[in-house]
């Protein structure tokens, strides 16, 4: 899907550096079922501003082997500056419902995310919409020592039913450091490209992952 988007992204225009931060953690409820909360901060115009947030709790179902399935309640908030002092809050529900398709392949193993998000805007300026998300990811594992590293590859697009276009594209690549028992660790770089009102626009994006299972 990327070679798709690049005629549409490969002219964007520069935009500032991001941090990502996210924290996963889930707890085994027996029957194939973990329930969790997720929590995202992130920093934009070169790391300086703490612009954005998302907290999600969710349900995941492990159906098999290859299929999870994840419903999910997420609060977006968008700190939006109108002037130095006074930032301004837009804040946004979302009702979400995925299945993921699992397929191990020799050394590698392949994931495709399929997403659907129902956008609720608190704000009476705003209106509701729908954004399908579908993200592949790649990844395999290299010894190193007594632990295990996972490096990956993934892609990500976003296309809202109301607009009917895409808007958003995402692609990256990172590693996964175990750090203790139920404990994983993953610092990634991506590009983020993102649809505005003056065109597309890309972003530089340093993250960073902990998730925590039991």
């Amino acid at each position: 899907m990327a070679t798709l988007l690049l005629p549409l992204v490969g002219q964007a225009d520069d935009g500032d550096w991001q941090q990502w931060s996210e924290i996963t953690y889930s707890q085994n409820l027996g029957y194939g079922l973990d329930a969790g909360i997720r929590y995202e901060p992130r920093l934009d115009d070169d790391f300086s501003r703490f612009a954005y947030y998302e907290l999600e709790p969710f349900l995941n179902w492990r159906y098999s082997p290859r299929w999870d399935f994840m419903v999910s309640y997420e609060r977006d908030e968008f700190l939006e500056p109108q002037s130095e002092d006074e930032p301004e809050t837009q804040i946004d529900n979302l009702a979400t419902a995925a299945a993921m398709v699992k397929v191990p392949l020799n050394d590698w193993y392949l994931t495709n995310r399929m997403r659907t998000e129902w956008i609720v805007p608190e704000s009476d300026q705003e209106d509701w919409s729908t954004t399908y998300r579908n993200r592949t990811g790649l990844a395999t594992t290299w010894r190193w020592g007594s632990k295990e590293l996972v490096p990956y590859i993934f892609e990500e697009w976003f296309y809202n039913f109301q607009e009917g276009q895409f808007i958003q594209n995402r692609v990256g690549i990172g590693i996964g450091i175990p750090i203790v028992p139920h404990w994983m660790a993953s610092i990634y770089f991506m590009r983020f490209d993102e649809r505005t009102m003056e065109g597309w626009q890309w972003h530089p994006v340093l993250g960073v992952q902990v998730n925590a299972q039991f």
